[in-house]
């Protein structure tokens, strides 16, 4: 197989470039820090008592629309360089799925507080009310299989080749970490084991197995 040009043309940006990648981490990072802007008049609004909280409100709102929108009209291509078919189109519907997900999982975590009024934290392992657990549960247990499955039927043989070298290594990663972690814990070297950070460690190394099959096939 020829490898791939990916030196860029001037305006243009080539999937799987350096100026790709570049253009990629900018803009999550930017969205990253949008997205608790935009959900804010969601807090806000439960605690507002006056005209000018509404008016803060508002004005947050439509700003978030505004900005919401240039990042819409920015967004890189996720799908590094998939045809604008009826299928690649849908795989981008489905990326915008994927990227929904975090926030619409999340938000029972955001919007409630502790009994002391504390926020709850996530990554811990301290208990959470059920009113915060269940919509989150739901929202995952529904939105994960439904992605995998379209994920899956809208994939053509080079994306799914990636996909499947994508998990084989996250599972070999998994198959070394877990009891290496588990022994070393049981011998006193280690902390007790987290599941959460096997999930994320696991996940990290599918996506970046992922991304290096698209790039060198």
């Amino acid at each position: 197989m020829t490898k791939t040009d990916l030196s860029d043309a001037p305006g243009e940006v080539v999937p799987g470039s350096a100026r790709y990648w570049r253009n990629l981490l900018l803009w999550a990072v930017g969205l990253g820090l949008f997205l608790p802007f935009a959900i804010l008049p969601i807090i806000l609004a439960r605690k507002a008592d006056g005209p000018l909280d509404w008016l803060v409100i508002a004005a947050i709102v439509i700003a978030s629309i505004f900005v919401g929108r240039i990042f819409w009209r920015t967004a890189p291509d996720f799908t590094m360089g998939e045809p604008r078919t009826a299928r690649g189109i849908r795989m981008r519907w489905i990326l915008v799925g994927i990227a929904l997900l975090g926030p619409l999982a999340g938000y029972p975590l955001i919007a409630h507080r502790g009994p002391n009024g504390e926020r709850l934290d996530l990554f811990s392992n301290a208990a959470l009310p059920g009113s915060v657990v269940l919509p989150m549960l739901a929202v995952w247990c529904i939105a994960i299989p439904l992605l995998i499955f379209l994920v899956r039927r809208n994939s053509d043989d080079f994306m799914r080749s990636a996909n499947d070298f994508g998990f084989m290594v996250g599972g070999q990663l998994f198959y070394f970490v877990a009891p290496v972690w588990w022994l070393a814990w049981r011998g006193g070297f280690l902390p007790r084991p987290d599941v959460m950070i096997l999930f994320i460690v696991t996940l990290v190394g599918v996506n970046l197995a992922n991304l290096w099959k698209r790039q060198h096939g």
